[in-house]
């Protein structure tokens, strides 16, 4: 009796491990989500892993939702069976990667048995009975059951459909991508040479059902330039790979300015130019340039960087070259330029050449050594001429400034020169005269 039952319980431990759905490998695991189906049925087949990668999936029998499918510790699919038979559903490790870093290869396979549905002579003489009892009652079953087929039917067909929208591959003509390409990584990022101005990007479907849009040749601007490279499965869903490709925007002209490297800016793109100014392209050193003229003032800038990598607009003059810093601002209202002064562009005795503060712009100027509230400062006007203003600190107001000179006018020194020359002519006569009269007189 005793030998009966161990036989019967180890039967039992058998029965109940071959009736485990969950088949395990080494390093992943599929599992199936029933052990039969109806005939053009749907089951679900999962994949366990303790790591992350691209798998394949194929069934016989039967069709998947998808031929590829990307796991990060597990992924599924679906699965319709065909109409009779079993469906046994393969799955392989394509690129998978453990999370300890190990390599995960191998295949595992589950099957699920199809059920095909028996007819016997009771079941149609109930179905006879039924029909004979209400014509109504059957038109209605029949219409609902043609219904319910037509969007089996339908399901059936979006469900064949591939919703794989990754690629297997994503190259540039020049150029490495950061990070390296991996099917589930959409944002990358590349630096070029400053020279190039046009890159060719190529993209490969894991799906060759997928359509791609966005590669091909595309033109660089200096500084940052953003692409979209878009797969779109054959089921419509669309994923999209943004590509950052920056151009090294170190000038390729220099230009000298008070011991200064200066180089022409190439990224102006978002640049604001000042007002009344108009872009145009000159020569420098045989190559073009970018420059700003104003009719008005008849003054061409450019915009220029220095060696600290600070930019700022110039004046650039064809002969003498690059001639003053040229800095749009607003100073307590009037719209003037910042250009270079020395020392000596303004000579006002009792005067301190410095650094003078105004609505948060330094400038250099000129400081009243016995009253330090009072400054000047030289500025270019919208008319292109250099004007002098004096500023009060006090309350913080600015005026033209007007230097006077304690000298006669050129008029009135004409003037007084005739008036000394007739003076003296008549003097002289007089004089004549009576150095005449005084001779005769003594003569008598």
């Amino acid at each position: 009796m005793k030998k009966g039952i161990k036989i019967f319980i180890t039967s039992l431990i058998l029965m109940m491990t071959l009736s485990i759905e969950n088949i395990y490998a080494a390093g992943f695991s599929v599992s199936r989500s029933t052990s039969s189906v109806s005939p053009g049925g749907r089951f679900t087949v999962s994949v366990s892993c303790q790591g992350a990668g691209q798998f394949s999936v194929s069934a016989s029998n039967g069709s998947v939702s998808s031929s590829s499918l990307w796991v990060d510790g597990s992924g599924s699919v679906t699965v319709t069976a065909g109409s009779s038979g079993t469906v046994t559903v393969s799955v392989s490790a394509i690129d998978v990667t453990g999370y300890d870093e190990s390599s995960i290869t191998g295949s595992r396979s589950v099957s699920v048995s199809i059920n095909t549905p028996t007819s016997s002579n009771n079941s149609n003489s109930s179905q006879t009975n039924s029909s004979s009892s209400s014509s109504n009652t059957t038109n209605n079953n029949t219409t609902t059951t043609n219904e319910t087929n037509n969007q089996t039917t339908q399901q059936q067909e979006e469900t064949k459909k591939s919703n794989n929208n990754n690629l297997s591959s994503l190259t540039l003509s020049t150029g490495t991508l950061n990070p390296e390409f991996n099917s589930n990584q959409t944002n990358y990022e590349v630096n070029v040479d400053a020279k190039m101005t046009e890159i060719t990007i190529d993209a490969k479907a894991l799906d060759s059902k997928a359509s791609i849009t966005g590669t091909g040749k595309h033109s660089l601007q200096v500084g940052s330039n953003t692409f979209e490279i878009k797969c779109k499965a054959e089921n419509g869903s669309v994923k999209t790979y943004t590509i950052t490709i920056n151009v090294d925007e170190t000038p390729l002209v220099y230009l000298k300015h008070n011991k200064q490297k200066l180089g022409v800016v190439r990224n102006v793109k978002d640049l604001g130019i000042p007002e009344s100014f108009e872009a145009t392209t000159i020569k420098i050193d045989d190559q073009d340039v970018t420059a700003y003229h104003n009719n008005n003032m008849n003054k061409t800038i450019l915009y220029l960087v220095n060696e600290k990598g600070e930019k700022n607009f110039y004046l650039y003059d064809e002969k003498e070259g690059v001639t003053s810093i040229f800095t749009p601002v607003t100073l307590l209202g009037r719209n003037v330029y910042i250009i270079d002064v020395n020392k000596d562009d303004v000579k006002v005795s009792n005067t301190k050449y410095n650094k003078i503060q105004i609505d948060n712009n330094t400038l250099n100027g000129w400081t009243f050594k016995d009253n330090k509230n009072y400054s000047l400062i030289m500025v270019m006007n919208a008319q292109g001429e250099k004007v002098i203003y004096q500023y009060e600190a006090t309350e913080n107001t600015l005026q033209l400034y007007h230097q006077v000179k304690q000298k006669q006018p050129k008029q009135q020194k004409n003037i007084m020169t005739y008036v000394f020359a007739a003076t003296t002519v008549v003097f002289a006569l007089i004089s004549l005269v009576l150095i005449r009269y005084f001779y005769i007189h003594k003569k008598h």
